[in-house]
This record gives structure tokens, C-alpha cells and sequence, in this order.
């Protein structure tokens, strides 16, 4: 069948041109098919088919006829060369029979023999000889002659009653024989003893460190930095507003210190003396953008009662910074003014 390009119809593949829109068809480059009607290879099929069942029905029956008539005269050419064959014993030489004999009584004299020179007792002894030495021959020579030599075989035969009487006394004199090479060695080797750093010298190392003094209040305040770099500005100032050092910064100005320092003073000791909570110890106020503390430099000295240290730093700043700041500025503070 080939179907058309133009309009999809079917047709024969004779026909070169369609039959509904008569369009020119493709030709196809197979070449075409031959038809061959079946009905003539069924009927060869079945006659091969028959004469192949008759032929094996034939040859069955043959066979088992073939196999009887070959077991039969089988069997009768087995017995025929039975009976044919003469059998005779070999007769055995006398003379290799007592040769044998012989040789078994001479191998059981010489194992009783063998085993009777071979398993002697022998007395335990020492062993004299190097376990690691090469030269066998060397060491063996070496001890022929020690053994001729009348007093070394005399003191070796002292070293090996000593070694079986007294094996526990070797130790004890290894023991003595390294606690005197020691001993020797710890005199002759004696290292120089290096003074050890008295508590004399620690404190006057401590007070050399002391002598170095802040030279102004705004030096102590710079030196917060070196605690945390987040802080911006700081200042002391006393609890009636006025300024004793500050260190400002865009955010915040002196004026602002010290208004937040006189309110925030006043307000936290109001709050804490009304709750009966002791003293003021530390105020922070904590934003998005800023953290602001407050606390008291020294409440025990006079001198020191009315001063305030007010920290504002970055939020990123360490928890605690003004109780490590408040420390590190009282201790300043009090060499700057000789207290």
C-alpha cells in the first residue's frame, strides 16, 4: 500500500497516480513482494512427517533384537576364556626370602643399640660460649685453651659455683655498683643552680610598674581602649554635672555627658535607697544602636565619693566592660592623685 502525500488516501502499489486527487505517488527503491500461497508446504510437511514416524518406529523394534544377540555371545566368549586360562603360582627364591629376614634382625639390633648410646643422662651445666658470636670455630678454639690454662679453668669453675649458690646477690651488687657511678657522675656533673626570683625582687619589679603614672585624666580615658576597641566615648564627671575628663565623639558631646551623668546618678541611688538595696554599683541603658553605662568610680574613699564614669560604646561590645573599666580607672586615678 503506499498512501498519499497530498490528501492521506491509500493505493495500490501499482498505481503511480492517486485515485482521489491524482497526484503523482512516491516510488518506493524496495523492490516488490512475492506472494506464495502456503497450502502446498503444508502437504510436503505432513508427507515428510509421516515417512520420518515410520522410520524410527522401525528402528526401535530392531534395536533391542541387536543388543540381546550381542549380550549373548558375550557372555558365551567370557566363559570360554575362563576355562582356557591356567593360572600358576610363582615359586619365591629361598635365598632372597633369608636375605630379607636378615636385614630386619640387623635394623632392629642397630635402633636398640642407637637408642641406648644416644639417651645417656647428662649432668646440667652452664652454657660458656657467646649465643651471638659469628665465628663458631674462633669461639670454640678459644675455649680449648682457656680450658688447658690451669688457672683459668680454676676461676672459671669459682664464677660458676658463685652463680649457682648466690644468684639474688648479683643483684644487689648491680644495685651498689650503679648507685656509686651515680653518685660519682651527679658530683662531677653538677649544673649551676639558677636563683630563683625571690618575693623581694617581684615586688620591686611590681613597684617600678607602679612609678609609671597617667599624666592627665584623658590619658586614662584613652587607655579604655586598649580594654575593648568598640568603645566610643567616655567621661568623669561629678555628680553635680561638672567635667573632670571626657573623650567625645559625633554621637556625643560634653554637654550631654553630663546632663545623663547628674539625672541618671540622681534617679539610680533614689531607686536603690528606696528599696533599702545598698549602694549604687552600675546603671546601663542598652539600644539598637548604642549601649550607655554609668557607675560610681570609688564609694569608700572621700576623695573619689563624687566621681561617675559614663562609657557609651558599639552594641558589639563585651557584657560587663564598665565593672572591668570601672577597675582599671580607679587604679589610675588613685597613683594620678597619690592616694
Amino acid at each position: 500500500m503506499i498512501i498519499c502525500p497530498n490528501c492521506g488516501s491509500t493505493n495500490d502499489e501499482t498505481t503511480k497516480i492517486c485515485r482521489k486527487c491524482g497526484a503523482l505517488l512516491p516510488i518506493s527503491s524496495r523492490p516488490p513482494r512475492l506472494r506464495v500461497s502456503p497450502t502446498k508446504k503444508e502437504k510436503k510437511n505432513k508427507s515428510e512427517s509421516k515417512n520420518t514416524s515410520k522410520e524410527q518406529k522401525n528402528n526401535n523394534n530392531n534395536i533391542p533384537e541387536a543388543y540381546a544377540e550381542a549380550s549373548f555371545f558375550s557372555q558365551k566368549k567370557t566363559k570360554e576364556e575362563k576355562a582356557d586360562l591356567d593360572l600358576q603360582d610363582i615359586p619365591l627364591e629361598e635365598s632372597n626370602s633369608e636375605e630379607i629376614n636378615n636385614e630386619l634382625h640387623d635394623q632392629d639390633d642397630f635402633r636398640e643399640s642407637y637408642n641406648k648410646k644416644t639417651l645417656e643422662e647428662i649432668e646440667p651445666s652452664p652454657y660458656d660460649g657467646f649465643v651471638m658470636s659469628t665465628n663458631y670455630s674462633s669461639s670454640s678454639k678459644q675455649q680449648k685453651k682457656r680450658q688447658d690454662d690451669p688457672i683459668i679453668s680454676e676461676k672459671a669453675q669459682d664464677v660458676n659455683t658463685q652463680s649457682r649458690t648466690t644468684p639474688h646477690n648479683k643483684k644487689r651488687q648491680l644495685e651498689e655498683d650503679m648507685l656509686n657511678v651515680l653518685s660519682v657522675l651527679s658530683k662531677k656533673l653538677d649544673l649551676p643552680k639558677y636563683e630563683s626570683k625571690t618575693a623581694e625582687s617581684r615586688e620591686e619589679a611590681d613597684s617600678v610598674k607602679e612609678e609609671i603614672k597617667p599624666e592627665s585624666m584623658n590619658e586614662i580615658l584613652s587607655q579604655l581602649l586598649n580594654i575593648d576597641i568598640q568603645i566610643e566615648a567616655s567621661a568623669i564627671i561629678k555628680t553635680d554635672g561638672t567635667i573632670l575628663a571626657s573623650a567625645i565623639s559625633d554621637r556625643i558631646s560634653d554637654s550631654l555627658f553630663a546632663t545623663i551623668g547628674q539625672n541618671l546618678s540622681m534617679i539610680g541611688t533614689d531607686i536603690i535607697e528606696g528599696l533599702n538595696a545598698g549602694t549604687l554599683k552600675s546603671i546601663s541603658v542598652k539600644g539598637t544602636e548604642g549601649v550607655l553605662d554609668l557607675a560610681p568610680i570609688d564609694t569608700k574613699t572621700d576623695s573619689l565619693k563624687n566621681m561617675i564614669l559614663i562609657i557609651f560604646s558599639h552594641p558589639k561590645v563585651k557584657s560587663g566592660i564598665i565593672n572591668i573599666a570601672i577597675y582599671h580607672v580607679r587604679k589610675q586615678i588613685k597613683q594620678y592623685l597619690g592616694l
